[in-house]
């Protein structure tokens, strides 16, 4: 925020950390937020040692500022700036402008995205007058205060313990009091806004004010910003109380809603008496620290969880006293941390210290399902949903839940994984692997805030069950018996599960039967089948499957001369110990001894995903000759290679698991077998992670997921280059082909993103025209860096537009084209565009060209803009004056123009708007004179100044620089070395001719005609030589200069009095005159400079003949006596009225008053 400013750290030296018993589990301070405090910057005494000051953080950075230093009988008032810095303790730094003073209102705003630190009014007692203040001044580093030049319309009243707060874009300044004595008995009841500090209106109607103050104190007052609303407490005369008010902003109307009434009040126990308190809001939360009650001073925190409606109490014990019962100090939030500093004691002493709440442990998660608590004894099935449990975290607090799922009971060192705050859940999956005791390590972390400290890491167990496969049967479908033969079956669960059974149903019996696996089963004879499934102790039943068998029996055949006999079957439901005498069959079965389902015809891996939309299947074994076909679930697989050995067919593609099977015939009986089961998912997109891409050089995007395919790993593709293998592969960001595709392995995949604009661009990753990014959610978006505006030159423009002006920043693309500048509502013409930089034409203003009005200032590139609010002021402008040199450079422009502004007298002049020419035959500089403030008629005078400059003996020679003629906007050029007797004019519009004699005209031919003869002689020789010569020099096409820029060259006091303006010089080693201007601030002693100059001008007669001169004389108060003394500001600029006289002025000073010309406060008189 400010260059000068170490980065403050946490590593402070010797902390002193205090608990507050009791406190660390209530639910109402969020965790014990407030129950444990260290002590700062223990050696910053003389900086802490004040009361009714001011403090600011921004950025990890505290400054304290201002105030009341020492005991009430002898302290002094203070107008310094102290720093924390690296070491843990504050040092001073060289500030601030402003005059010393206490219980003043400051707040921190942000004005045309710039945070600005705003410091309002306050009270000064010297002797017996005390001072009331009704200036503003701002900074924007911490160092150099500038003061804040409020316009003529709008008011701000002077004001002591007022307070300021920054809301929804605008600066409210809130209560306080003033007074003609030390007694602040006049209270400001009123509530004042205004967008940067310069023009302040009412915020409330009038009405509204008597409602908000009836019956209440505005010292007793307090505001903060807190959910979106201001919140405001307001202290009652009468009574220990205070009602609370929440308080919204109504763009349209410009005003303060103040709702239907209060909505809480703080009773005295709860903190309700308290004043000159600290009132922070943290974590949406409201916090009232310190203060004093009537005499009182307090010794509790009181607490508001919900926006100001209900406030709770904390009773300190008599350790922690110390901290809180002070007044008159000040409070900030300092790295999500409540602060209190300095303040007075209950003794006068003062409170030489600083303190900060130490961030609490925030508590550990707790894991549910479903709902329910899980419990460490209980098994659950895979996969399982746990969501993940935690306190109310804030949501200021950048929080976030990490954990990790290990098989041991061993915390890991650091938890990789993250959820989301809003959808706290993951999913456990054993993932085909044995029943376990997963382990889950969770942790609530705050990566970007230091509010609370991580919570601790415990192990959980969690106890999942894997789902059994079915059960396997040894055989299927026919089976053919002779005989007393039997068909038999083996139903088998997995063999790596311990204690597995076979729960099964076979044929009509009813009866469910449960056996060890494997369990064997003699068939019927004909049609019968088996329901079964697998179960065992800690996993999950598996799905029924039923089996069904047909089983043929044939008579056997004796011997011829035996009569036939008949043959018996043995049916049977029950498992078998004895084993079956098998048959012989006439050819062996076709045997799969290796089963794979691959990408591609090669067959080479076993990848899961394909390239293509077609899958094969690759069957190796023995007597395979005897396959008919090969269907996948009841599609066929088309054939590609057939051998005794191998088996090579392809098949259409389906999401999910299907069975392979074969089929053949034995003995003209049709048979089948399922040989394996073929899986295909497609590829899974989990992490679309990039850098964003600056316009002109793009970007990598990194795609990680599953299932991408290996066999393109290694390979890279371009435009020129996008196939391999005859897969074609192709990137697409937005409506662009990527400059290249890296295809780095089976889950990762590199596109490079070409230059462009754009946000929420669609990536595709192209594979033979399949998109494998079509399940990437709306989230996974590419975007480009972009546009952003740092400043804009000039800032000020004329209302007939046609202006250069010069927008800085970042990220405007490559193209001209593509890009969109607005100035308000209309557009600025594009002219060049540089990386940084962009120069656009500002348009015309479309009506009221007479008024000022600003406009927001905008770039658009694809769908992204960058706006830089209130940026570009339209202003009446001076019509474009060139003035003529001899030579001129970059260097000269810049020295020109400061001799220009300070022969102007332009006190109220902004910026100069120079746009120098280069041409060599006549380098020129046309100029405008951009103000805010400047009418018509002071246009027209600066003019005449300009053209007495000219005009004047020496003219422009002070400059260093030779002029040699302006050109005005009326047409009339002054021609400055026209001849020696000084300057002459040439009108627009020729008045006429004179006729020559004809012996001249023959001469003036003559010499014509030898010129020309000549010029054709000597132009080819010298050509070589004009070639070669010096380029002119390169201007920029637009130069503007600021009054700031161009004031710091100039001297330090400025005398304005009714009719003229100068710069005043102190001669260099007088020193200062008096100790008061040297406290102040002022640069140069205004009294020995004031007398100087004003002892060699002789006094204006109040007698004039002249009754208009003889007015101008007179004071602007009475009409009657002459202006004979000097106002002195306390403002920035030093300056200076003589508009008054010496008894008008006293009588403005006894009452308080300001100067009657321009409203500032008055510092002295002369």
């Amino acid at each position: 925020m400010y260059n000068h400013m170490n980065k403050i750290v946490l590593g402070v030296l010797g902390v002193l950390i205090v608990g507050i018993p009791g406190c660390s589990s209530s639910s109402n301070d969020l965790y014990g937020l407030t129950s444990r405090w260290e002590k700062l910057a223990t050696n910053s005494k003389e900086a802490l040692t004040r009361n009714g000051f001011g403090i600011m953080q921004l950025n990890d950075q505290i400054a304290i500022f201002g105030g009341l230093q020492g005991p009430t009988a002898s302290a002094t008032y203070l107008n310094d700036l102290w720093e924390l810095r690296a070491d843990g303790e504050f040092h001073q730094v060289d500030c601030c402008g402003w005059s010393r003073r206490m219980n003043f209102a400051y707040t921190l705003h942000t004005v045309n995205g710039t945070p600005i630190l705003f410091l309002i009014g306050g009270y000064y007692f010297t002797g017996n007058v005390a001072s009331f203040y009704n200036d503003v001044w701002s900074t924007s580093d911490f160092v150099q205060f500038s003061f804040v030049k409020r316009s003529t319309s709008g008011y701000l009243p002077p004001c002591s313990l007022c307070v300021a707060v920054s809301y929804q874009g605008n600066i409210f300044l809130l209560g306080g009091c003033n007074s003609l004595d030390n007694s602040c008995g006049t209270a400001q009841k009123q509530i004042y806004f205004s967008p940067d500090g310069t023009s302040w209106q009412k915020a409330i109607t009038d009405s509204d004010a008597e409602i908000l103050w009836k019956e209440k104190s505005s010292t007793k007052f307090m505001a903060a910003v807190s959910g979106g609303k201001l919140i405001v407490v307001i202290g009652s005369q009468a009574t220990d109380s205070k009602d609370v008010w929440s308080l919204s902003w109504n763009d349209g109307t410009k005003t303060l809603s103040i709702g239907t009434g209060a909505i809480g009040n703080i009773p005295n126990e709860e903190g309700g008496g308290k004043f000159s308190a600290v009132l922070l809001s943290l974590f949406s939360n409201l916090w009232l620290l310190t203060g004093a009650s009537g005499s009182t001073i307090t010794d509790y925190i009181s607490y508001s969880a919900d926006g100001g409606v209900n406030w709770a109490g904390s009773i300190l014990d008599q350790q922690q006293q110390n901290i809180f019962k002070r007044q008159r100090a000040a409070g900030t939030v300092w790295q999500q941390r409540i602060c209190v500093l300095g303040g007075i004691l209950s003794s006068d002493l003062p409170a030489a210290d600083m303190w900060c709440s130490v961030p609490p442990k925030f508590p550990s998660p707790t894991f549910y399902s479903n709902q329910q608590l899980l419990q460490a004894a209980t098994w659950y099935p895979s996969p399982l949903t746990v969501s993940i449990q935690t306190g109310r975290v804030p949501t200021e607090s950048c929080a976030e839940i990490r954990y990790d799922v290990a098989a041991q009971a061993a915390a890991p060192s650091s938890l990789q994984q993250t959820v989301s705050l809003s959808s706290p859940s993951f999913t456990l999956d054993l993932a085909g692997g044995s029943s376990q005791t997963k382990y889950i390590f969770a942790q609530v972390v705050f990566p970007c805030s230091k509010g609370f400290t991580n919570s601790d890491i415990y192990p959980f167990a969690v106890n999942l069950m894997q789902q059994l496969r079915q059960p396997s049967s040894s055989s299927s479908g026919v089976f053919s018996v002779k005989g007393i033969e039997v068909a038999m079956v083996q139903l088998a669960c997995q063999g790596d599960v311990a204690g597995a059974s076979v729960r099964y149903t076979y044929g009509s019996e009813a009866t469910e039967q449960t056996s060890p696996s494997p369990v064997s089963l003699v068939l019927v004879d004909g049609s019968s089948s088996v329901k079964a499934k697998c179960i065992a102790s800690h996993w999950v039943d598996s799905s029924e499957i039923q089996f069904s068998f047909i089983v043929n029996r044939e008579a056997a055949q004796g011997p011829k001369s035996t009569t036939s006999s008949s043959s018996t079957t043995s049916r049977a439901s029950s498992p078998m110990d004895s084993t079956p005498i098998p048959s012989s069959p006439q050819q062996p079965p076709p045997q799969v001894s290796s089963f794979n389902f691959c990408c591609q015809l090669f067959c080479q891996s076993s990848c899961e995903t394909p390239t293509s939309s077609a899958g094969c299947v690759s069957l190796l074994g023995s007597n395979l000759n005897r396959v008919e076909g090969v269907e996948v679930s009841s599609r066929s697989c088309v054939s590609k290679e057939a051998s005794e050995t191998r088996v090579l067919c392809c098949f259409d593609l389906r999401l999910g698991e299907e069975a392979v099977t074969i089929r053949w015939s034995d003995l003209e009986q049709p048979k089948s077998a399922v040989v394996g089961n073929v899986r295909f998912y497609p590829a899974l997109v989990a992490v679309l992670a990039f850098s964003p891409g600056i316009p002109c050089s793009g970007s990598t995007i990194s795609i990680s997921g599953s299932n991408f395919g290996a066999l393109l790993a290694g390979q890279q593709f371009s435009e020129s280059s996008s196939s391999f293998l005859g897969h074609k592969v192709r990137g697409i960001v937005g409506h662009t082909t990527a400059t290249q595709v890296e295809w780095v392995s089976d889950s990762s995949v590199l596109v490079m993103a070409p230059p462009g604009a754009g946000a929420n661009l669609k990536v595709q990753l192209l594979v033979d025209g399949v998109d494998l990014m079509e399940q990437a959610s709306v989230s996974q978006r590419f975007s480009y860096l972009p546009p952003a505006i740092t400043s804009i030159k000039p800032s000020l423009g004329a209302a007939e537009g046609s202006m250069l002006v010069t927008i800085m920043g970042r990220n405007f693309g490559c193209s001209a084209d593509a890009l969109t500048v607005q100035l308000g509502s209309q557009p600025c013409k594009m002219g060049s565009l540089k990386i940084n930089e962009l120069i656009c034409s500002s348009p015309p203003r479309s009506q009221n060209l007479s008024q000022s009005i600003v406009v927001d200032a905008t770039v658009l590139l694809a769908n992204q803009a960058a706006t830089s609010v209130r940026a570009y002021q339209y202003v009446a402008a001076s019509q474009a004056v060139t003035i003529y040199f001899i030579s001129l450079s970059n260097e000269q422009v810049t020295t020109f123009i400061k001799f220009l502004w300070s022969r102007l007298n332009a006190i109220s002049i902004d910026q100069f708007y120079v746009v120098p020419s280069t041409r060599r035959s006549s380098p020129s500089l046309t100029l405008r004179i951009l103000s805010t403030s400047l009418s018509s008629m002071e246009y027209e005078m600066l003019m005449r100044n300009l053209i007495t400059t000219a005009n004047s003996p020496g003219g422009f020679a002070d400059s260093g620089l030779q002029v040699t003629g302006l050109l005005l906007p009326s047409g009339e050029r002054i021609n400055l070395l026209a001849s020696a007797t000084g300057p002459t004019s040439t009108p627009a519009a020729a008045q006429g001719s004179s006729s020559l004699p004809s012996s001249q005209i023959a001469v003036i031919v003559c010499c014509v005609v030898v010129v020309v003869s000549g010029f054709l002689y000597l132009a080819p020789r010298f050509r070589r030589r004009i070639s070669s010569r010096v380029p002119p020099p390169l201007f920029s096409p637009n130069i503007v200069f600021s009054q700031s820029e161009l004031a710091d060259e100039l001297p330090s006091i400025r005398v304005v009095s009714s009719g003229t303006t100068g710069w005043i010089f102190e001669e260099e080693g007088t020193g200062f005159g008096c100790e008061q201007c040297r406290r102040s601030g002022f640069r140069v002693c205004i009294h020995q400079t004031m007398k100087s100059v004003f002892e060699n001008v002789s006094p204006p007669s109040r007698y004039d003949d002249d009754d208009d001169e003889a007015n101008d004389e007179l004071c602007i108060v009475c009409l009657d006596r002459p202006r004979d003394v000097i106002i002195v500001h306390g403002n920035e600029e030093k300056t200076l009225h003589k508009v008054t006289c010496s008894e008008c002025t006293q009588r403005i000073r006894e009452a308080g008053g300001t100067c009657p010309m321009c409203r500032q406060p008055i510092f002295d008189v002369l």
